[in-house]
């Protein structure tokens, strides 16, 4: 018998998502990566999120038919405009749901990921 077990790591994390939803959190990874140096990717709350110390930034979660991109808010507010009104912002945190990698606009989340970003460097 095999006993399942946790992803320990991103790439497991993204490994254990079944069909196309795997190759939409593998793009988000990308973009995320790409725009978020100087923060650690890791699993938290087991779910890939990029973390500025011990406070989330970025990072997304998989679900049965679709991958959620999240932004966490800072200070009681957002942490990112979205003049394309795509996002949407809720107490916690601003998100936005991916069924295909064919709904992923490249400029956009790397825009909402750098203006997540850019305050902390």
């Amino acid at each position: 018998m095999t006993v399942p077990t946790k992803p320990t790591t991103i790439s497991e994390y993204i490994a254990a998502i079944d069909g196309d939803l795997q190759v939409v959190a593998e793009r988000l990874m990308e973009l995320i990566d790409g725009r978020a140096a100087g923060l650690e990717g890791k699993l938290w709350q087991a779910q890939p999120v990029w973390m500025h110390g011990k406070t989330p930034v970025v990072g997304f979660k998989a679900f049965p038919r679709w991958v959620t991109l999240m932004i966490w808010n800072r200070d009681g507010g957002p942490a990112v405009e979205d003049a394309s009104g795509s996002l949407e912002v809720g107490p916690r945190m601003a998100t936005r749901k991916f069924s295909s990698v064919a709904e992923i606009d490249d400029e956009l989340v790397s825009g909402w990921v750098g203006q997540a970003v850019a305050p902390l460097a």
